[in-house]
C-alpha cells in the first residue's frame, strides 16, 4: 500500500525500556506531591525509521525519585512524505504530537507496571502534553 495524501503508512517496530532506577525513599508521607521533568529525543535511524526517545524524572522534594526512558522506534513507507530532518524536524503532515502521545501513554504505563509492589505503585504519574513537549523541543534544536 502506498501512503497518500489522507493516509501515512507506519508501524511501530519496537519499544524499549533503556533506563530505569527507583530510589525508595522511607521518609515519603503517604499523600504526596511528585515532580516530573521530561527530556524528548527524535531521530531519524534508518532509511524510513525514526527514534523517539522520552526519558522521564519523578521527584519528590527536589529528591529523585524514579529515573525511567523508553524508545519507539518507528518505520514508515516513505518518512521523506511525513517529515524533514534538517537541523530540526519538520513535520510535514502534523503527525508528531500522535507519535509523542503514543510515546508518552507507554512510558506511563510501562513505568506503572514497573512500580508494582513499590511504595510509589499508587502515585498518579502526571500526564505531559506532547505538544508543549514538542516546543520545547523545538526551542533547544
Amino acid at each position: 500500500m502506498k501512503s497518500t495524501d489522507n493516509q501515512i503508512y507506519a508501524r511501530i517496530e519496537s519499544i524499549s525500556e533503556i533506563e530505569k532506577k527507583i530510589e525508595i525513599l522511607k521518609d515519603i508521607p503517604k499523600d504526596f506531591q511528585i515532580e516530573m521533568r521530561l527530556g524528548l529525543e527524535i531521530a531519524r535511524c534508518g532509511d524510513n525509521e525514526m527514534s523517539v526517545q522520552l526519558k522521564s524524572l519523578y521527584l519528590y522534594q527536589n529528591r529523585p525519585l524514579v529515573t525511567y526512558a523508553v524508545e519507539y522506534k518507528y518505520e514508515f513507507e516513505d518518512i521523506e512524505s511525513v517529515f524533514e530532518f534538517s537541523d530540526e524536524i519538520v513535520d510535514k503532515r502534523g503527525v508528531l504530537p500522535a507519535i509523542v502521545d503514543t510515546v508518552i501513554g507507554g512510558l506511563r504505563g510501562m513505568l506503572a507496571l514497573s512500580l508494582k509492589d513499590t511504595p510509589y505503585q499508587d502515585v498518579i504519574l502526571p500526564y505531559a502534553n506532547p505538544e508543549l513537549l514538542l516546543r520545547l523541543l523545538k526551542k533547544e534544536q
